[in-house]
């Protein structure tokens, strides 16, 4: 099972052709496993939303300790030691599953399936207005089944359930599927114009890239190091904090201002926030991206404030 790496900058990974493995896909099924849950979870019951940023932090903190592991393993037992292939293969295994597992996804699915059905009434009326237009093989409309989906003291495992809920997941998995397909199609239709003619930069790729390379001197860095230690300090201590109040933290979280006097009345409400990951993530930008998202929030406050010294309504911009 070969497959040529995408990105010239995989071919600088090895001399070898790259290929993805049978123990790489096997290791990614596995661990896919468990970003799914964890993702679900974290997002879920409290309320991270992480994969709202650009660059998605599960899989590269399960990357950094496969590369750990990978080093511990050269040193005892190089036979099977992971090729930087196989790491990039369960690492792309493990975005394409955080992506379809993440906040807007999957996570608000379930909530189409059956919302529909659940929470029309007489007087909202949407049996008359849109239930015509939902297709039965991707929704779920048994009164029974839905009770014991929302109400809970139930099971899954209940005959009638599961002949109600597997063929619309399995449905959905098709669906999904075919998607996945279809971009991936797309990237390998336009990744020779991006990448060799316009030679776009992808600044959010460099990161797992350069863990794999067997020869980086990434973790050899005293800076990376020290922003480590500095961002994972402040989290530490801030949630130690949040566990024991009596331990000060520091207040880099959002902080709400707003002012009493024109002409900085005008611009409403002023949110001040020093989040590490996001100062992070703005070095892996490209400094036109950079400029014009600062340019533009500029505009647009005082676009904002322009409008409401004129006593224009509504939410303008």
């Amino acid at each position: 099972m070969k497959v040529v790496g995408c990105y010239k900058g995989i071919d600088d990974l090895n001399t070898s052709p790259q290929v993805v493995t049978w123990r790489s896909v096997l290791i990614g099924l596995f661990l896919l496993t468990f970003n799914v849950y964890w993702v679900t979870v974290t997002e879920m019951k409290y309320r991270a939303e992480a994969t709202a940023l650009p660059i998605f932090i599960y899989p590269v903190f399960i990357l950094f300790c496969l590369v750990v592991s990978n080093y511990l393993l050269s040193k005892f037992w190089s036979s099977i030691q992971l090729l930087p292939s196989e790491l990039l293969t369960i690492y792309a295994m493990l975005v394409v599953s955080t992506s379809i597992a993440s906040y807007g996804m999957l996570q608000d699915l379930f909530a189409l399936i059956v919302h529909p059905y659940w929470f029309a009434t007489e007087e909202n009326e949407w049996r008359e207005l849109f239930w015509h237009h939902l297709p039965t093989w991707l929704t779920v409309s048994n009164r029974t089944v839905l009770r014991g989906y929302y109400q809970g003291e139930s099971s899954i495992y209940f005959p009638l359930h599961l002949l109600t809920w597997v063929p619309v997941i399995l449905s959905w998995v098709l669906l999904f599927s075919l998607l996945a397909v279809i971009f991936l199609c797309l990237n390998t239709i336009l990744r020779r114009q991006w990448a060799d003619r316009e030679r776009l930069t992808f600044p959010i790729i460099q990161l797992p890239l350069e863990m794999a390379k067997p020869d980086s001197s990434i973790f050899r860095n005293k800076r990376l190091w020290l922003g480590i230690a500095l961002a994972g300090g402040i989290s530490l201590l801030n949630g130690i904090s949040t566990l024991f109040p009596s331990v000060p933290g520091l207040p880099i979280t959002r902080h709400f201002y707003r002012f009493s006097e024109p002409p900085l009345r005008f611009y409403g409400t002023v949110i001040v926030a020093f989040y590490p990951f996001a100062i992070g993530i703005m070095f892996l930008m490209p400094l036109d991206v950079l400029f014009s998202t600062l340019l533009f929030y500029f505009i647009s406050r005082n676009q904002m404030a322009a409008s409401n010294a004129f006593g224009l309504q509504g939410n303008f911009p």
